[in-house]
């Protein structure tokens, strides 16, 4: 199971840059050639696996600022909803019976 993870961020949006940064560098060894990070003036944070856009800080319209653990927290939860996605795709067709689900 192969994930592409793309993290486009403006760095001025990250609160906590010290601690971004180490859990991203953990991200990066985890996944090596497969983790891009590319700095932009034009978004303040944007995530994608597999090319897909799954999280935008763009979005959100609260008054309240994302802190950099609630940010980091989420690009955790949207990688672990891709792999819970993928072994729910990879795992049989067949129930508990035998029995062919379509």
């Amino acid at each position: 199971m192969k994930i592409k993870i793309k993290i486009v961020c403006n760095p001025s949006a990250i609160d906590d840059i010290e601690l971004f940064n180490q859990r991203i560098s953990n991200l990066k060894n985890d996944y090596k050639n497969d983790f891009i990070i590319e700095d932009s003036s034009k978004v303040s944070f944007d995530l994608f696996i597999n090319d897909k856009l799954v999280y935008t800080l763009d979005d959100h319209f609260g008054d309240d600022k994302v802190t950099t653990k609630e940010l980091v927290d989420k690009i955790n939860q949207q990688i672990y909803q891709v792999k819970s996605t993928r072994k729910e795709k990879d795992s049989s067709k067949f129930d508990d019976l035998g029995l062919i689900d379509y």
